[in-house]
């Protein structure tokens, strides 16, 4: 078997050449190989793309935010321009209770409540239309206050 070896003297002296000389075995001398820091800045870019590639998917398309932004949103009236609540208007109607009581033949409802008030209990006989009298009199007193 014929082995070449190297003598013992050339491997420490070729060794410490390459220690000596700062060059490593795995880049080449010519400067080519990226640094570290370069290294770095390519993974964070390449995250910033991704990022940017997902986000413009999910984004909605032009057409559709040039159309949003061609609308304006109305904006809310103002507290002293809002239209207020409809006020509870009371009215009363013929409604007979066939209990032998003229009195109280008159049904007042405001649309929340209703009640039966007592009118003309003075009379001793009340016919319908002085009861719708009294009955609209009345309703102009609740709904006065």
């Amino acid at each position: 078997m014929n082995k070449q070896s190297c003598p013992w003297p050339a491997a420490v002296a070729l060794a410490l050449g390459l220690a000596l000389s700062s060059c490593a075995l795995e880049e080449p001398a010519s400067g080519d190989a990226p640094s570290r820091a370069d290294k770095v800045k390519d993974r964070k870019q390449k995250a910033a793309a991704k990022k940017r590639k997902t986000a413009a998917g999910k984004a909605p398309s032009k057409k559709a935010t040039a159309a949003a932004k061609a609308k304006p949103k109305p904006k809310p009236a103002p507290k002293s321009q809002r239209k207020p609540a409809p006020e509870q208007v009371w009215v009363c109607s013929w409604s007979p209770t066939f209990d032998d009581d003229w009195h109280n033949d008159v049904l007042c409802d405001n649309g929340i409540a209703s009640e039966r008030p007592r009118l003309r209990e003075g009379d001793d006989f009340v016919e319908q239309a002085e009861m719708m009298e009294s009955a609209k009199e009345y309703a102009r007193q609740r709904n006065a206050g």
